[in-house]
């Protein structure tokens, strides 16, 4: 694979991280990422843990806890993820580029919602097998496989 390619890879999985804690659910590593969300262990994510794990990952990203992703630290992300000899003004380029098309207000910053990702009423139309209101691992695997990942919407 080209450096461009791994480029793009790269940067695409550092905006994927930004726009979902569900993108979590997609790296199976035994329940490892599953196990990190349900939070109290009882097999089961709510939404309040589907939600505390969305809001955490966002806060993770928002460096200087303002509230908003700006591009520098969209930047910093996807450069953590970069292959090691990706020029930096190329990380750059390319996440100018996804930046401008997830604002869509135009601001100037991301908000939680500019970020989009399935929202978790979303998640249970499609995967809570037994209506009961919270989802398990292998509801989250059968989604998964069904969307090729978490965070498609098909």
């Amino acid at each position: 694979m080209t450096l461009a390619g791994k480029l793009s890879i790269a940067v695409l999985v550092a905006a994927t991280s930004l726009t979902t804690a569900m993108a979590s659910f997609a790296q199976g590593r035994g329940g490892e990422r599953f196990a990190q969300i349900d939070t109290n262990g009882d097999g089961f994510v709510t939404e309040a843990e589907f939600t505390a794990a969305r809001d955490t990952r966002f806060a993770k990203n928002d460096a200087n806890g303002d509230g908003v992703i700006d591009q520098d630290e969209m930047f910093m992300v996807a450069k953590e993820r970069a292959p090691s000899a990706a020029p930096e003004d190329r990380i750059r380029s390319r996440v100018s580029k996804m930046f401008e098309k997830a604002d869509a207000n135009g601001d100037g910053v991301l908000q939680q919602a500019e970020l989009g990702g399935p929202s978790f009423s979303e998640m249970l139309s499609e995967a809570d097998a037994d209506g009961d209101g919270q989802l398990t691992q292998e509801e989250m695997s059968t989604l998964k496989s069904k969307r090729g990942g978490i965070g498609n919407r098909g």
